[in-house]
């Protein structure tokens, strides 16, 4: 599952799994797929902008799904 969110600080893309590596690979591919579809960036630039701006950050949820949230600030899009 994928999911994305905004603060006034991020954008914030959330991917779950039971496996932390499925998880973290999903929030990644879907992260840029997310950047090209919704700024228009190149698969290769939304790849560029990740590695060098998101925060990841990994969190349990209850159910034994693993969280990975790639925390994107706004100011990388001004």
């Amino acid at each position: 599952m994928f999911q994305v969110a905004a603060t006034d600080t991020h954008w914030i893309a959330m991917g779950f799994d039971e496996d932390l590596t499925v998880a973290t690979r999903l929030t990644i591919n879907r992260t840029i797929a997310f950047l090209a579809e919704r700024f228009g960036f190149p698969q290769g630039e939304a790849y560029r902008l990740i590695s060098l701006e998101i925060d990841l950050r990994i969190t349990h949820h209850v159910d034994q799904k693993v969280d990975v949230c790639a925390m994107i600030p706004v100011e990388s899009f001004k």
